[in-house]
């Protein structure tokens, strides 16, 4: 796939931005920075299996590491490694769309990408961005209540949720899948103050939090 590099360091000149041919050990030149092919994989997308490039930089001080998927590109912008398109919280991809479809990615793509989750959240005046998963999550309302719910702020492929009392006794622990939220307020009867771990287990990360009934 060729582009025209407008970036500084490109002017107006032609170059490669992706090569769908590279295998595990190939090096990549992009600006004056090399990549290596340290791991490839697959994805599905609308039942056809895609390849998953993830290229190493040579020089972490210039330029991130970064995948490709075949026939999209870089889940950090349609010209990265060119260019890279700022989101809420860094270089990001927004979402893809086919025909105003939102394909669903089989197998996460880097730390998070797995176009729903992007595609749900919405910044400024409708522009679809992607966060990091570093947010925090939030009980809303709190005191809690009958309606009240862990809000958070992307979806949960598979996870798990636990609560803890004052006393440290675990009193609720389930599994989720697929979830941007958890109802509360149909777990707790008991008076008090209560602490919640919420874990992704597909990325690893948790929250944590407290609420009272």
């Amino acid at each position: 796939v060729y582009a025209v590099d407008t970036t500084y360091f490109g002017g107006d000149t032609e170059r490669i931005l992706y090569d769908y041919t590279l295998q595990v050990g190939d090096t990549f030149k992009s600006k004056s920075v090399k990549h290596v092919v340290i791991s490839m994989y697959s994805v599905i997308i609308n039942s056809t299996i895609h390849k998953v490039w993830y290229l190493q930089s040579l020089d972490h001080s210039m330029l991130d590491d970064y995948s490709v998927i075949e026939g999209i590109g870089s889940p950090q912008g349609p010209d990265y490694p060119f260019g890279s398109r700022n989101s809420e919280y860094g270089g990001e991809v927004t979402c893809f769309s086919t025909y105003d479809s939102t394909p669903h990615l089989s197998k996460i793509v880097d730390r998070y990408f797995d176009n729903d989750s992007s595609c749900r959240l919405t910044f400024g005046l409708g522009v679809r961005t992607v966060t990091e998963k570093t947010s925090s999550a939030q009980v809303v309302p709190n005191p809690i209540n009958e309606f009240s719910k862990i809000q958070l702020p992307y979806v949960i492929q598979s996870g798990s949720l636990q609560v803890y009392n004052t006393l440290g006794q675990l009193v609720v622990q389930e599994k989720y899948s697929h979830f941007d939220s958890i109802p509360i307020g149909d777990k707790i009867f008991v008076p008090g103050l209560y602490c919640y771990i919420v874990r992704d287990e597909v990325v690893g990360g948790e929250f944590r939090g407290k609420f009272v009934r």
